[in-house]
C-alpha cells in the first residue's frame, strides 16, 4: 500500500498549478480513490494553488518574509469504520488580498472549490492563507453522487 500522505513545496508560479495536478491524481489513483471523487478534489485543490500562486504574493508583505515565496501542499489519506477521508491542506506564506469589487468574470475559483469536496476551509492571517480540502467515501458506497456548483 502506498503512503497514506504526500507532501510537497512549490514555488509560485504558472507550472505550480499542473504540477499539482499531476502529483495529487497520481497519489488519490495510487489509493483506488473513485475516478470522479478524484477529478473533483483535484479540481479544488488546482484552484486552490491557482489561487495562491496569483494573488498571494503580487504585494509587498507587510513584514520581510523569513522564508521565500512558497506553496505548500499536503495530502493524508484516513481510514475510518465507515468509508476513507482525503484531507488535503494548500499554504502560502503570502498576504491575502481581498477580491476587488468589480470581480468581472474571475474571482470565483474558490467558491467553486468549495462545491467540490465535503469541507471547505479558509483561514487567512499575517503568516499566509490556509486552505483546507476533505473528500469522503463511505464503505457502503464506495463513490458518492457527484455535486454541482450551485449557481
Amino acid at each position: 500500500m502506498p503512503p497514506p500522505c504526500a507532501s510537497f513545496w512549490l514555488a509560485p508560479d504558472v507550472a505550480s498549478a499542473s504540477l499539482t495536478r499531476e502529483r495529487v491524481r497520481s497519489w488519490l489513483d495510487d489509493h483506488g480513490w473513485p475516478p470522479d471523487e478524484a477529478h473533483d478534489l483535484v479540481y479544488a485543490v488546482s484552484e486552490a494553488v491557482t489561487n495562491a500562486a496569483e494573488h498571494a504574493f503580487r504585494t509587498p508583505p507587510p513584514r520581510p518574509r523569513p522564508d521565500p515565496p512558497s506553496i505548500w501542499v499536503d495530502c493524508r489519506l484516513h481510514e475510518h469504520d465507515d468509508g476513507r477521508e482525503v484531507r488535503i491542506v494548500i499554504r502560502d506564506n503570502g498576504c491575502w488580498k481581498p477580491a476587488d469589487a468589480d470581480r468581472g468574470f474571475r474571482g470565483h475559483g474558490l467558491t467553486l472549490s468549495g462545491a467540490f469536496v465535503d469541507t471547505f476551509r479558509l483561514a487567512t492571517g499575517v503568516a499566509g492563507t490556509t486552505v483546507e480540502l476533505t473528500g469522503r467515501i463511505t464503505a457502503a458506497y464506495p463513490g458518492r453522487p457527484r455535486r454541482r456548483p450551485r449557481g
